[in-house]
């Protein structure tokens, strides 16, 4: 830095209106004179001591000394040019009036009234004492004081309004603006984020003047939500009958918001007069709930912007604004600003983008789940069998998977089995489960060996280019003709091996091993274990014994360790001990049969445990509401149980409220417990379920109130959903 110019006169008297502006402002000024070309710093205040980081005086510098360049692009010819002026420079500026901003210095420092000069805007490149740089706005304002023959200039420095590409450098409002951005791109990239939106909203209240941010998504009307969920179809104006948004004019706001004719936010008076009935009503008394539950009072008016998705919209973000801007004048919605009008903006397409893949990612898993429900057969009764089969898919994977299971009458006396599992968790996987097991019942029912099934599985697999790989074992029991044994002959493709429980010993059948279905075809073999009155035969999938911090040999021997224990038991009472043993927090798929041959006049055996129980899945759909209670009265009739009206009703209203307010399918569960029967219901909703008082302006929880009259209830956590159960009397 070089040496100082001395200046030729002393700060004037008539110049301490400046000084007074200036000296205690948090904005750096610096006062420059004529007298020498270029003009020589001759009077800044502590903030611009502080901009440059020299504590000294820099009476008689330069702005090239002290490292300062005002530079700016010549509108006409695209040049860029320094501010160079000339001491003989314009004739003097009328003093203009002082008009007041707010905002916040480039180190945080809070400026509540700063006066910006009126004069000409320059871009300010700054390298500091410390050799660090930054870029700011420079407004320079030319004066011509009384009695001074040369022209002095004021020039303050604000921070950027924007982003200077060129430099790489974004000012503290566009700097704000890409940190919430920032933030918000990764909570919406969070799966497993709990209210995501309800955490957007507080960076929104934090980086925008309002006192207040919520978010409203379209499901049939617009609820307030603190999370993303899949919404329903956006709806158009044909969708909302008896309301016209071209006929209502002004009148109805937010039904021209919801019908696509307002892209851009507008300001909605809550205090205005809105005709019953409209949609802006509605919202106005909706927003007054929420605000009670919040503790909120609004002040001003209400912004709202649209979240459009690629066929409507898909709801409004909602902010409640001051009641004035920091000029005292009715607050507007530029006064939010152009850098946080682009971050709502941003954050509206964001959210858009969000729901609308929420949506198309729940309707594939939604066409999955139906599809693979629709493929694997519900609980079976086999004659001179105890058959127990069990499917769901894994928590973690949207509830579709590629597992099934078959049972098979092939004839009078013999029975298939299939366990088979394809790879992935989506559509396709769920298609070419369908398709393979409708390939192996085509064949099983040829009444062919277990091997020749497979092998014809395998050619008509490769011709017809199913590109999953699956795995799959095949068993076909066929009836003795005394002392009800029964033969099974079985053959495996890359599939884990049947296990049989035989006096306590659980025996592999490891033979009849194979490649992958319809990996180069080849011959197959098949194995034979005859089987006595008192086996149990396990054909299951990797869910059942995989999991991630132990070997697929660590778990099969687990498997079978506990299959040793299991004490005499019926078929079902075998699966629910294995399921709540080994697979109750399952990684993956779970497909599971158990088939145990009857021993003759076994009630009369002493130590077995013969208590009767159900398991089934259904999808989340309106219709397994009938299902669950139609399938009551079965079991009830099956069981001997002659007062089933309780039983009914609680069932329905079970499985209304897993459809309703769960997560996708649901578990079903009942036991026979003699007087009693025990229903479970488990779903994917980690909330308990909640009984109402009958308010007028609500709907739902009558369904609990029914259940608390009819049987001794309650719920639990389980995994990351919940089971409900209920004791119903039948006795």
């Amino acid at each position: 830095m070089t040496g100082p110019r001395k200046s030729t006169r002393e700060p004037q008297a008539d110049m301490s209106w400046a000084s007074h502006v200036m000296e205690h402002s948090p904005v750096p000024f610096v006062l420059l004179t004529g007298d020498f070309h270029p003009p020589v710093i001759e009077y800044g205040n502590q903030a611009f001591h502080r901009m440059v980081g020299v504590l000294e005086d820099l009476t008689g510098q330069t702005f090239n000394d002290v490292k300062i360049t005002l530079r700016r692009q010549d509108k006409t010819s695209g040049n860029i040019e320094t501010w160079d002026p000339n001491p003989q420079g314009t004739p003097p500026l009328q003093d203009q009036p002082e008009r007041q901003t707010h905002g916040n210095w480039r180190h945080g420092e809070e400026i509540d009234a700063c006066s910006v000069l009126t004069g000409e805007t320059w871009t300010c490149d700054l390298v500091r004492h410390d050799g660090t740089w930054g870029i700011l706005q420079a407004v320079v304002a030319t004066h011509y004081p009384a009695g001074r023959t040369k022209p002095v200039w004021i020039v303050q420095f604000l921070p950027l309004t924007g982003f200077d590409e060129a430099f790489g450098f974004a000012a503290p409002p566009a700097q704000r603006a890409l940190d919430a951005l920032s933030q918000i791109s990764e909570l919406l990239a969070i799966e497993d984020q709990p209210s995501p939106l309800a955490s957007i909203a507080s960076i929104i209240e934090e980086t925008c003047p309002v006192d207040w941010a919520g978010f409203f998504l379209e499901n049939r009307g617009l609820e307030y939500s603190e999370s993303i969920r899949a919404p329903r179809r956006g709806r158009h104006r044909t969708e909302y009958p008896g309301l016209d948004a071209e006929m209502t004019g002004g009148q109805d706001p937010v039904l021209q918001m919801l019908v696509g004719q307002h892209s851009a936010p507008i300001i909605v008076d809550l205090a205005a007069t809105n005709d019953p009935g409209t949609r802006t009503r509605e919202l106005c008394e909706h927003l007054e709930e929420i605000w009670n539950v919040h503790g909120f009072t609004p002040k001003g008016p209400v912004l709202m912007q649209a979240i459009a998705g690629r066929s409507g919209v898909l709801g409004l973000i909602v902010l409640a604004c001051p009641e004035y801007n920091e000029l005292g004048e009715p607050f507007d919605v530029q006064d939010l600003g152009p850098e946080n009008l682009k971050v709502i903006s941003a954050i509206a397409r964001r959210i858009g983008t969000t729901l609308d893949n929420a949506r198309l990612y729940e309707r594939e898993h939604e066409l999955a789940e139906a599809l693979q429900q629709s493929m694997v057969p519900t609980q079976v009764d086999v004659a001179g069998l105890d058959v127990w089969t069990y499917y769901a898919p894994s928590n973690e994977h949207a509830r579709v998977g590629g597992d099934w299971y078959d049972i098979l009458y092939v004839d009078d006396h013999t029975v298939g089995v299939v366990v088979g599992d394809v790879v992935g968790h989506d559509l396709e996987a769920a298609a070419a489960m369908g398709q393979l097991r409708s390939i192996t019942r085509s064949y099983a029912f040829d009444r062919v060996s277990a091997s020749k099934v497979l092998e014809r599985v395998d050619r008509l697999v490769d011709g017809l280019d199913i590109s999953r790989q699956a795995s799959m074992v095949y068993g076909r029991l066929r009836e003795g003709k005394d002392n009800g044994s029964w033969t099974l002959e079985y053959a495996r493709a890359g599939h884990l091996p049947p296990i049989v429980v035989r006096d306590g010993k659980a025996l592999l059948l490891n033979d009849a091993g194979g490649g992958l279905i319809g990996f180069v075809p080849r011959a197959r073999e098949s194995a034979t274990v005859r089987l006595r009155p008192g086996d149990v035969v396990l054909f299951y999938t990797d869910g059942l014994i995989e999991r991630r911090d132990r070997s697929m040999q660590a778990g099969l021997q687990e498997l079978q360790d506990f299959a040793e224990t299991v004490p005499r038991s019926a078929a079902s009472q075998w699966g629910e001990l294995l399921l709540h043993a080994l697979a109750d927090a399952p990684e993956d798929d779970v497909a599971l049969v158990v088939v145990r041959i009857p021993v003759r006049d076994e009630l009369a055996v002493q130590g077995i445990d013969t208590t009767r129980s159900y398991r089934a899945t259904f999808p989340g759909e309106a219709s397994s509401v009938s299902r669950a209670r139609h399938l009551m009265v079965r079991l009830c009739q099956e069981w001997d149980k002659p007062q089933a009206t309780y039983a009914e009703l609680v069932m329905s209203e079970l499985a209304a409220n897993a459809v309703l307010h769960g997560y996708g399918q649901f578990a079903l569960r009942v036991f026979d417990l003699g007087d009693d029967i025990r229903i479970e219901v488990e779903d994917q909703n980690p909330e308990g379920p909640i009984q109402l008082d009958g308010h007028s302006d609500r709907y739902g929880g009558y369904g609990v109130k029914i259940i608390d009259r009819l049987a001794t209830w309650g719920w639990s956590p389980k995994g990351a959903g919940k089971v409900v159960w209920a004791h119903v009397p039948v006795g």
